[in-house]
């Protein structure tokens, strides 16, 4: 009885230090709550604890098991991709089965093959506890420099040592339950090749990190650069609205010295042209939302200075989830690409733009003519520029703010146009 509970207590362990590596290298979703987690975990714990039974001689379908479990909860509780969730359990089953090793066999170096079960559950303990006080120790390292997730250049890395780790985490773990004894050259081996691919993955997540680094750089230059043609744009419409002012205590003296001549049919003339002036002075979006009011009719402006037509549709956007620098991020990229792309046919190019709130959800839509051969791959824009990791990343951008959220980005072809929709849960 007190071996179960004991083993259950372990697995419980084993998962609270996989959720901590989830913490530390990937990005939570906002729907995830503590108490859901735990809850998580727990269920967690229970199915492992059956699959170590189940599986109990078949140690590869086991891994492949687990990982599918350990898969569908990151899934469930952090922005993830399969690639992702693989070099979290590749450095969780990497950690665990080091320090299981070398605590299962300085117990063998000590007590032997005798059977002394009070401390082989207290070594237990103490080696599930390292693996705990391990986990935090790689949390608290890698969001010392700032917050970071895996990427792709961390992934493609962790494969090889995958294949190694594994294979000698296996031969170990089953080299130790048909033996009992353990030689001090196999020890060496198995403990040294381990430590080395963990230290091999971890500096390569590293390099990884700094690349990321790098692109929330070019985020923060991007942000930067809206902004401060935001501030011209205001500035720009505050000289207008000076001027404006000034034409209009004109006007109105024009008005009254017309009347008080009595050339009423002038008068009325002059003021239908005054109102046609006014009426296209008015034409911008108002959406009660500055940053998107600032961005939309800037981009409009840029847009028909360039030959594109752009028609707006906006609700009420006040108090939008997004904050101001992913709106800047997001809606400039796509407004970007859509003006591009519509620039380039050869009749009038054509961008049409909606953003309300549906249902619970904010809808962003961006359709654009387009003239040429589209690239698609799993409802993906493929980029046809020169400078292919600029614009890629700026696709990848829309893409990891809307996962941010736990919301979408589909592109697909639709005629002669291209749509691409972002919807965000707007609770």
């Amino acid at each position: 009885m007190i071996a179960y509970i004991l083993t259950h207590l372990w697995v419980f362990m084993e998962m609270l230090f996989l959720d901590i590596l989830a913490d530390a290298f990937l990005i939570k979703k906002k729907s995830g709550s503590r108490s859901k987690r735990v809850f998580g975990l727990l269920f967690l714990t229970m199915v492992m604890s059956v699959s170590v039974t189940l599986f109990e001689d078949i140690v590869a379908l086991k891994l492949f098991f687990d990982f599918l479990l350990v898969y569908a909860y990151l899934l469930y509780f952090y922005q993830t991709t399969l690639g992702e969730a693989l070099s979290v359990y590749v450095i969780n089953y990497s950690v665990i089965i080091c320090i299981d090793f070398i605590g299962v066999s300085g117990y063998y170096y000590i007590f032997g093959t005798s059977e002394n079960m009070p401390m082989f559950y207290l070594m237990c303990l103490m080696v599930k506890s390292t693996e705990l006080g391990s986990g935090f120790l790689i949390r608290w390292f890698w969001k010392k420099g700032g917050n970071a997730a895996i990427r792709s250049e961390g992934i493609r890395a962790l494969f090889p040592s995958f294949v190694i780790i594994a294979g000698a985490g296996i031969f170990a773990s089953q080299f130790l339950m048909r033996t009992q004894t353990v030689p001090v050259e196999v020890t060496v081996l198995m403990a040294g090749m381990i430590g080395l691919n963990i230290f091999l993955v971890f500096n390569m997540l590293l390099a990884a990190r700094v690349e990321l680094e790098k692109n929330s750089l070019k985020d923060a230059a991007r942000q930067t650069k809206m902004e401060l043609l935001i501030y011209q744009n205001k500035q720009e419409l505050y000289t207008k609205q000076g001027k404006r002012l000034h034409e209009y205590k004109n006007q109105l003296l024009t008005i009254s010295d017309m009347l008080e001549q009595g050339l009423v049919s002038q008068t009325l003339q002059y003021t239908q042209g005054l109102t046609g002036e006014i009426v296209k002075a008015l034409e911008r979006i108002y959406t009660n939302h500055p940053v998107v009011d600032a961005i939309l009719n800037m981009k409009r402006q840029e847009a028909l200075n360039r030959g594109v037509n752009v028609n707006l549709m906006c609700g009420d956007l006040r108090d939008m989830i997004l904050k101001e620098d992913e709106i800047i991020i997001l809606l400039g990229n796509l407004l970007d690409n859509a003006i591009e792309a519509a620039e380039k046919c050869e009749s009038e190019g054509m961008v049409l733009v909606r953003i309300v709130r549906e249902k619970r959800q904010l809808v962003i839509t961006v359709k654009n003519s387009y003239a040429g051969q589209l690239h698609l791959e799993d409802s993906r824009l493929m980029t046809s520029k020169l400078d292919e990791e600029n614009h890629g990343y700026g696709l990848a951008a829309i893409q990891d703010i809307a996962g941010r959220y736990d919301g979408t980005f589909v592109v697909k072809a639709e005629g002669d146009y291209v749509k691409a929709t972002v919807l965000i849960p707007d609770m």
